[in-house]
């Protein structure tokens, strides 16, 4: 799965090519479905409910149109409900990219002991070390984030969401060690961006 960043960074590189009237939610909903975690690592029922998960990949993908579009016409927050289905095609685009290019490179790195998805995270947390004073983030993201309004969404609470909402813009960055990555670099980021635009085109 993508880190906080990732998913965020994704997020406002997707953003150009939707129909939003308000990036403050749409980012809110871009982090929405990891908020399950805000207590301590979720449950995996709940992980899987949260991110209408299935082991297929293309039931996962049929799974994220479904919901979409069976809830655009009468959810109260389009731009929230649009950020969540970005944030869970991000998580299916990375896990493919993993698999298909990080996972190879990473084998010969770090602790070639270690199973290759931690060495993966390690390095995806990070890159998120190296966004804290990003512009993107410090001048742009973070602000917008700040101003959304948390609501009901597949499941969770405003509560949640908005205890989640505000570890991200105010404790989060506190919570990492600032070190370059090893192979997760912007480069990779903007491949995954790609990625997943074009599957916001083709399921949402």
């Amino acid at each position: 799965m993508a880190t906080t960043f990732m998913h965020l960074c994704v997020a406002r590189a997707a953003a150009v090519n939707l129909p939003l009237s308000d990036k403050s939610q749409y980012y809110l909903g871009s982090i929405a479905p990891d908020s399950v975690n805000m207590d301590g690592f979720a449950e995996k029922k709940l992980r899987w409910s949260a991110h209408i998960r299935d082991r297929d990949f293309m039931k996962w993908y049929g799974n994220v149109s479904a919901f979409y579009r069976e809830n655009r016409g009468s959810f109260q927050d389009r731009d929230l409900l649009l950020g969540y289905a970005v944030h869970i095609l991000t998580d299916l685009a990375w896990d493919g990219y993993y698999v298909g290019k990080i996972q190879p490179h990473m084998q010969s790195l770090e602790h070639p002991a270690i199973p290759d998805w931690e060495a993966c995270l390690k390095d995806s947390f990070r890159y998120d070390s190296r966004q804290i004073h990003a512009h993107w983030w410090e001048h742009e993201v973070k602000e917008q984030l700040r101003r959304a309004v948390p609501r009901a969404i597949n499941g969770i609470s405003p509560e949640i969401l908005g205890r989640y909402q505000r570890y991200i813009t105010d404790e989060y960055a506190k919570t990492l060690n600032i070190e370059p990555a090893f192979y997760i670099k912007d480069n990779v980021l903007e491949e995954l961006a790609e990625e997943v635009k074009q599957k916001c085109a083709e399921y949402l």
